[in-house]
């Protein structure tokens, strides 16, 4: 739920991003270079938003004892393994404060809960079990900055001092429609929303105090506010600093004082607001302003004993306890848990040493390139897709999977095979430790050769010898190259729209009415 108030200085500061760039640019960020991206992530969050309990009813009808919810958050921790993405999972505590009107604390699906800490220490993700709220403990977790962002639909977020915060982004499933309700629209798994209190801040002079006045004066979770007090007054309340005296509050008495200082400020802007005798309670102002969390040393201590979250994956432990739970045999686990492997194998080699391809790394032809989510957004070339070989990076033999008695009918009905390959979409600036310039980026290493300075036709002082026919015709000792199409007009020729080519170096459409002289010479008749 968060601020319903502010909603609209978030909108008007959210950028929509895909997973994948956030990813490349805190590796390629001097300060962080070769790091993962760290996430603290929300655990009801993530439950709740997930599979519907209509769809889990339809598939437990054929499968009784299928975990669908815990499943999906598998796919999705593995997806962001892939990508050199470190989460790290929140649960809520037993101290959650009573959300309007409902009683303190959360109800807990603790056998699903189980179920979850299960996989995640299979994947090598540590978790925490928060104090109060979870979201209180993910900021804490990013102001200590032990992770890099916060993964929550909370809005409380930004007034529990997170400075990047991210979000699912939902894409409408028909393109016709303008609907944003769950119905119409569907989770983009590679896209999210990105808000940056550093964009806040500057568009509208909210720090995370004013975040804090906005819940306090407009509603929040915790409590309605004060009846007619909208946005506008709030923005007006915090530029002049009450939003920073109100959080400096330490007991009920200053409370007061400061609800003597908001008076006076009403009564100047002829604001007529009621101000209620008991307001602001202190007890409230404290579960906004200063949550309930473990302290900054067990933080710490947590992120040192799990390697400062970078966890390997734990593969006799994810096959012992969690997968005979999710239903998943052999062929599924390879095509969700290899790709982590392989991403970990790349991350962890070094930099300076010459790209190897050691798991057979064989590129597809398509390129993620391109976001149709994001509203004609376009960015360079983020992810490619290719196949490997996966056989030497799992641990675990193939006859473990054979014996397996919960699932050994279905694993004989797909018999182990050693030339079987995995297909995965995977980030380019890990790619590049693996692979060459030649492989991964061939247009630009043909696009190099084009420019050699050594091609007398490349050098900026050669001029082309034309030579008049007399039939009108020149001829030029010059190649016919793809920017003579477009620099220059020649009529009787229809215009053509170089974006609209899909490969890097357009095919050349030659003339009706052209021949051909040896091997770089074309004449073409002129027309008037």
């Amino acid at each position: 739920m968060g601020i319903p108030e502010l909603r609209e200085q978030i909108e008007a500061c959210e950028e929509i991003e895909p997973l994948a760039k956030l990813a490349e640019d805190h590796y390629k960020n001097e300060t962080t270079k070769g790091q993962p991206f760290k996430v603290a992530i929300e655990a009801a969050d993530w439950s709740f938003h997930n599979v519907s309990p209509e769809k889990v009813k339809q598939i437990r009808k054929y499968e009784p004892a299928a975990n669908p919810i815990e499943k999906e958050i598998f796919r999705r921790i593995c997806r962001l393994l892939t990508s050199n993405i470190r989460p790290v999972y929140v649960f809520d505590g037993a101290n959650v404060p009573p959300k309007r009107g409902w009683t303190a604390g959360r109800i807990v699906n603790s056998k699903g809960q189980a179920l979850l800490k299960q996989i995640l220490d299979g994947l090598g993700v540590p978790y925490i079990e928060a104090l109060g709220e979870a979201e209180a403990e993910c900021c804490r977790l990013q102001v200590l900055k032990l992770v890099d962002a916060v993964w929550s639909m909370d809005s409380d977020c930004l007034m529990f001092g997170c400075t990047l915060w991210i979000r699912d982004y939902r894409r409408a499933k028909d393109a016709s429609k303008t609907s944003k309700s769950n119905g119409d629209t569907e989770k983009d798994k590679k896209v999210v929303r990105v808000v940056r209190a550093e964009r806040l801040q500057a568009k509208f002079g909210l720090k995370r105090e004013g975040c804090v006045l906005f819940a306090m004066l407009a509603g929040g979770d915790y409590g309605n506010g004060l009846l007619g007090c909208g946005r506008k007054t709030v923005l007006e309340v915090a530029r002049a600093g009450l939003g920073l005296s109100l959080c400096t509050a330490r007991n009920q008495a200053d409370c007061k004082r400061w609800r003597g200082r908001l008076l006076i400020f009403f009564a100047k802007k002829s604001i007529k607001i009621p101000v209620p005798e008991n307001y602001p309670r202190f007890e409230l102002l404290q579960w906004y302003n200063n949550p309930m969390t473990h302290s900054d040393d067990f933080l710490r201590q947590h992120a040192a004993q799990n390697m400062h979250y970078e966890m390997p994956v734990q593969e006799s432990e994810l096959l012992q306890s969690a997968l005979p739970t999710l239903n998943m045999t052999r062929l599924p686990y390879l095509r969700h848990v290899g790709p982590v492997l392989l991403s970990q194998y790349i991350a962890g080699l070094s930099g300076s040493l010459p790209p190897e391809n050691v798991y057979d790394i064989k590129l597809k032809n398509t390129r993620t390139s391109l976001y149709p989510s994001l509203e004609g957004q376009i960015f360079p070339v983020l992810e490619r897709t290719f196949t490997f070989c996966r056989n030497d990076l799992t641990s675990i033999p193939p006859v473990r999977f054979d014996n397996w008695e919960a699932f050994k009918a279905k694993n004989q009905s797909a018999p182990y095979d050693s030339t079987c390959r995995v297909e995965c979409d995977m980030p380019v600036f890990l790619l590049e430790k693996v692979l060459s310039v030649d492989v991964l980026h061939p247009s630009e290493r043909s696009s190099m050769k084009r420019k050699n300075p050594e091609d007398p036709h490349n050098s900026p002082n050669t001029r082309p010898t034309v030579r008049k026919k007399n039939n009108g015709s020149a001829v030029s000792n010059k190649p016919f190259t793809t920017s003579d199409r477009f620099s220059h007009h020649r009529t009787n020729f229809a215009p053509t729209n170089a974006a609209n080519f899909k490969s890097s170096t357009p095919p050349i459409r030659r003339p009706n009415n052209s021949v051909l002289i040896g091997k770089h010479v074309e004449i073409i008749k002129i027309s008037d």
